[in-house]
């Protein structure tokens, strides 16, 4: 994944599928699984650092 241009996950996991010292900066991440405040996917550093685009801002 280190070297990933591109990376979709697709979970509903409530913890962190990769850490964040895992992707390189650059990468397009699609995430579209967790949908509930208790449940992250990504790893809160890696939304920090982000441009991020979504279609409802409240699902941050």
């Amino acid at each position: 994944m280190a070297e990933a241009d591109i990376i979709s996950t697709a979970t509903t996991s409530k913890v962190p599928v990769f850490a964040d010292k895992d992707i390189k900066p650059g990468v397009h991440l699609n995430a579209i699984g967790s949908y509930k405040p208790a449940e992250r996917e990504v790893p809160s550093e890696t939304v920090a650092r982000a441009r991020v685009f979504v279609d409802k801002k409240t699902w941050l």
